[in-house]
């Protein structure tokens, strides 16, 4: 509904209550149809009802209680730019109501009103790879590709899983020259360059080791970035120190490093398959320029670098 307009003024008001000011959208993300016709890609007539349905569905398959936001990335009245703002809620609450409560200066609140769904919905862009049916590496080769960059692989604990996911992607010899798996220490040294005395100091399962790891296959392949992974998949293998699910992964570029320890929970296939996910996530961010918490990512302090 056309609210107001006037030349240069476009005031509409959707039938869920949206109003926005001077706002556009392009016709992306919709494919044509199998006859070359646009198609328009419409809201959710009821949004909560299918973030409902959508958490019932997952809950059903997962067995964990889930919040679920449905995301529309409005332009912003009068201002360039568009922000994710949540349209539909279900599992979690979508306004925390703070009148009442003191601020940090003791005065009462008066008037406001946290919108948490629409946080959630702002700040998920970051974590977030590709739309439709696109695949996390995928996505990974796109952002390489448009930069003009490479990546090559180092992998222990996963066993080629990170190559073998890149080189599912049609093209990927485009941006993926190539890995190792080196899952003996002799052959982290033999063929990744990685110092023999760090092994034994620190552990084939460190922040130290996975690092020279990353460094040893971009230097060996010539790769702008390289990406490490090693880790204790279980089910043996452990210790208190480094117990069962205890990964390292290191993503190394011109600019520096990005150095993580994560604690996947989950039995031996799951934690490979978690650390798959969560090295590609790792080398997508480092791309484009982020730096976000991933999902078991631990606080090891010094150990875990990132420049």
């Amino acid at each position: 509904e056309v609210v107001r307009h006037r030349p240069g003024v476009l005031i509409v008001r959707h039938r869920l209550g949206h109003v926005l000011a001077n706002a556009g959208i392009d016709a992306s993300n919709v494919p044509r149809d199998g006859q070359g016709q646009e198609r328009l890609l419409l809201l959710p007539v009821d949004p909560d009802r299918s973030a409902a349905a959508l958490r019932d569905d997952l809950q059903r398959r997962t067995g964990v209680g889930l919040g679920v936001v449905i995301n529309d990335s409005p332009g912003r009245a009068w201002r360039v730019g568009s922000a994710g703002i949540a349209i539909g809620v279900a599992g979690l609450p979508a306004m925390q109501d703070l009148r009442g409560e003191p601020d940090r200066d003791g005065r009462e609140l008066q008037s406001s009103e946290l919108g948490l769904a629409d946080e959630i919905a702002a700040a998920w862009g970051g974590h977030v790879f590709g739309r439709d049916d696109e695949t996390l590496e995928a996505a990974l080769g796109r952002e390489l590709l448009a930069r003009g960059l490479d990546i090559a692989t180092a992998e222990s604990c996963t066993g080629g899983g990170v190559g073998a996911a890149i080189t599912a992607v049609a093209g990927s010899s485009a941006w993926y020259p190539g890995g190792v798996v080196t899952y003996a220490d002799e052959r982290k040294v033999e063929e990744l360059d990685v110092d023999a005395g760090v092994i034994q100091r620190c552990g084939a399962v460190s922040g130290e080791v996975v690092s020279a790891m990353a460094r040893g296959v971009r230097r060996r392949c010539g790769a702008s970035l390289g990406v490490a992974t090693s880790g204790v998949a279980g089910p043996g293998g452990g210790s208190e120190e480094k117990p069962v699910g205890t990964v390292w992964i290191s993503v190394v570029d011109d600019h520096g490093e990005d150095t993580r320890c994560f604690r996947f929970p989950g039995d031996r296939a799951i934690v490979r398959r978690r650390t798959v996910l969560a090295a590609l996530q790792m080398a997508r961010l480092r791309v484009i320029g982020e730096r976000l918490p991933l999902l078991w990512e631990r606080s090891v302090g010094a150990t875990g670098r990132s420049s």
